[in-house]
């Protein structure tokens, strides 16, 4: 019995010293997607998210497009922040679901903006493998957008 504790008190602290800080820098995005309704409109935009705890991501994003409204296209862009909660944050499985929701600011021709709020649910590809990680989201509110998502990969985490 005491032969397990010498050996439990000599080994835990090098466990512990072999563990790395996660990194929790902020990580870059790019966006391409279509606003579906309700009015379809193209859009692209740029993005960058933080890992704010194992299961959590807060990012921040500006898009921009052009939507036909009658005989005319109209530029149109949104501003905003969401948190995303990762069902996989470790990269386990190939495809890593994931829901939020988040507040954003519309706008068209330098008009006054309208705030929305939204749900978000995504799918993001295989974190280990590729330098860029892949994702596709599906954002209702204010009507339905769907979005090609690539970020960075993260050395440690989704």
């Amino acid at each position: 019995m005491r032969a397990v504790v010498v050996l439990a008190v000599l080994l835990l602290p090098a466990a512990a010293w072999s563990q790395a800080p996660v990194s929790a820098a902020p990580r870059l995005e790019a966006r391409l997607g279509t606003a579906l309704s309700p009015r379809a409109a193209p859009f692209a935009g740029i993005g960058v998210s933080a890992r704010a705890g194992w299961y959590a991501r807060l990012g921040v994003a500006a898009e921009g497009g052009a939507a036909r409204v009658g005989d005319t296209w109209r530029a149109i862009g949104q501003v905003s922040a969401s948190a995303r909660f990762l069902l996989d944050p470790f990269g386990d499985r190939r495809v890593g679901l994931y829901g939020g929701a988040g507040l954003g600011w519309r706008f068209a021709d330098r008009a006054t903006g309208q705030g929305a709020l939204f749900l978000v649910l995504g799918a993001e590809g295989n974190a280990r493998r590729h330098r860029v990680v892949p994702a596709l989201e599906v954002t209702l509110g204010g009507g339905v957008r769907a979005t090609l998502v690539l970020r960075a990969r993260r050395p440690d985490t989704r």
